[in-house]
Order: C-alpha cells, then sequence, then structure tokens
C-alpha cells in the first residue's frame, strides 16, 4: 500500500499509531478531520474518513498502483475528473476505483465528506482472498478484468447488499476489531465481484435490446419505403442480412405478429389515407401499395375494415 500511504502522509498533518490502527490528523485551512487507517491483513486494509471541507479543495498528482478501492460516501459529495469527464459520488453512492487509471482532479465538495474505503493491492490482497474463496471465483485481477471490460474507470451503482454491509461497518459494534473489518471486507470483495459481473450482464442485455430494435426500425423504414413494391419476407430479412425467423421474431417482440401481417398492415392504411385524400382509382390504389390484384386488394381491405374501398371512400366523402 506504500502508494496510498504516501499519498496519506502527504496531505496528514499529524500522525498517531495504535497497535494496526492508524490515526491520521488533517488540520488546515480549507479542511478539518481525520482519516483512521486500520491493517486487516496483507494487502488488505479499511479506512474511514471524517473531514469537515472549508471550501472546495482539488487533490491532484496522484501516483498509478495496483490497488482497487472499494469506496461509500456515507455523506456529503466527491468528484473524481477523468480528462473532460466528471463523475459524482454524492451520498449513499458506491464507487470502485482501479488506482492504474487515476482521475487528473478529485474534488471534495464544502461540508461535512464522511466515507469508507476497503483498499486491495494486488498479489498480497489475492493471497488473503484466496484462503476464503474458491479458486477463481473471486480474485483481485477478475475484479480488475471485469471493470476494464466496461473501460469505467469508477463503477458506481446503488446496491442494497453493499450499502447494508457497509452501514454495519459505520456502527463501529467493535471499535475497530480487526477481524470483525476484515470479515466485512470479504463479504464486501464477494458482494463487489457479483455485482460488476451483473451489471455488465444488464449493461450487454441492454444493448443487445437496443441493437435488436434498431434493427426492427430498420425494416418498418424498408417497408414504409417500399411499400408499392412487390417483396417477399424472403427477400427483406435477406436485405436486411439476417435469416427469415430472426426477422419475424423482432416483429413478434416488437409488433405482436409477424412481419408479413406487419407490412399488410400498412398497407391497408395507407390504401385507407390515399382512398379518402385522393381522386386515384381502386386499381390505382392497391397499386400504389403493392398489390397486384385489385379483388384480392378489396377482399383484405374488407376484411380489415369492414367496408369496401368503394363503401369507405362513399362513407367517408359525406362525413
Amino acid at each position: 500500500m506504500g502508494t496510498h500511504q504516501k499519498y496519506m502522509n502527504r496531505y496528514a498533518t499529524s500522525i498517531r499509531h495504535n497497535g494496526e490502527i492508524a490515526k491520521y490528523f488533517l488540520e488546515e485551512e480549507y479542511a478539518t478531520g481525520t482519516i483512521i487507517r486500520c491493517e486487516l491483513a496483507a494487502g488488505m486494509e479499511m479506512l474511514f474518513f471524517d473531514y469537515h471541507v472549508r471550501k472546495d479543495q482539488v487533490m491532484a498528482d496522484f501516483e498509478k498502483g495496483n490497488i482497487l478501492e472499494i469506496f461509500y460516501c456515507l455523506q456529503g459529495s466527491v468528484e473524481m475528473k477523468y480528462g473532460s469527464n466528471t463523475i459524482e459520488l454524492k451520498e449513499n453512492g458506491i464507487g470502485i476505483y482501479d488506482f492504474n487509471s487515476c482521475p487528473d482532479e478529485v474534488r471534495l465538495k464544502k461540508g461535512s465528506v464522511k466515507g469508507i474505503s476497503l483498499l486491495l493491492d494486488g498479489e498480497d490482497a489475492d493471497g488473503v482472498i484466496s484462503r476464503y474463496f474458491s479458486a477463481k471465483s473471486v480474485t483481485f485481477k477478475t475484479l480488475q478484468e471485469e471493470i476494464a471490460k466496461e473501460q469505467r474507470l469508477l463503477l458506481t451503482f446503488g446496491n442494497g447488499n453493499l450499502t447494508s454491509v457497509f452501514l454495519e461497518i459505520a456502527e463501529n459494534p467493535f471499535d475497530y476489531e480487526k477481524e470483525y473489518l476484515l470479515l466485512k471486507a470479504l463479504e464486501l470483495i464477494w458482494i463487489s465481484s457479483h455485482c460488476i459481473k451483473k451489471d455488465r450482464k444488464n449493461q450487454e442485455e441492454k444493448r443487445s435490446r437496443t441493437n435488436r430494435y434498431r434493427m426492427f426500425e430498420k425494416a418498418v423504414l424498408y417497408m414504409e419505403y417500399h411499400i408499392s413494391d412487390d417483396f417477399t419476407m424472403e427477400e427483406l430479412a435477406e436485405e436486411m442480412g439476417i435469416a427469415k425467423k430472426v426477422l419475424n421474431q423482432l416483429f413478434t417482440d416488437y409488433a405482436n405478429h409477424s412481419a408479413f401481417a406487419h407490412l399488410k398492415e400498412l398497407r391497408l392504411q395507407k390504401a385507407k389515407e390515399l382512398l379518402l385524400q385522393t381522386d386515384s382509382t381502386i386499381t390505382e390504389v392497391a397499386g400504389e401499395v403493392g398489390w397486384t390484384n385489385a379483388s384480392k386488394f378489396t377482399a383484405s381491405f374488407k376484411s380489415r375494415f369492414g367496408l369496401t374501398p368503394q363503401e369507405c371512400r362513399k362513407e367517408n366523402k359525406y362525413k
């Protein structure tokens, strides 16, 4: 934890040690407060932050390191800036932060800022984790890899299970007892690992749904643009670069009927519009909406609207 240790030493006014617990005091013009640092095991420690920030404070020049931080904001607000992007961690927000991707700046907002951090340091932390979890189910490396897959420098989510563990820790029922905090740290690691995987799965499903809906919209647009053309669903599927079965599934999912039924409905609605707004003959209207046989068009129109095209035009003419 040398990288993080140097950073805390830089900002602390004084430090007091009591065995495996160290208390860092901050007494500056911009803020006062403490950080309580508890060493739980090799490569694993927990920090308790309690600041009163007199004015917004920007911290920078962070050193990279093979460290992960799971942070819970109990009170106040912390902003992390990455280039032109700013991510804000508000009260009850939870973030997972990889020290290999340090923010350009961290801004503490004016007011009280309280939080709890669990710090994990590479292989040392893995040595502890492997003693408590089955092989490869949860490791430091898998946590890093899941974050990297999303290409996000900070993962935030409002997970009830994580929140409840952090709140139990915040109550400090055993006065920073090492064994208790280690137990809670392992809970946080296990839940965080599963949260990240679930969050990634949800994102993938969302992207998949979005892509499928765009494909459905593309098929509908094709139908509308080619409404007067004579084409089959096989030809439309080929145009879309998908199988006919997939095409029909898209329309079943988003329109509750087949692709052919959707095209037929579009054509009949367009035909009704033309009958009421133009003087085109029935045969001409049929042709403009893709029917080559006027008799079949008339039969389909009556089946859909309960009137023949002639009756529809006549009935609406006098309204």
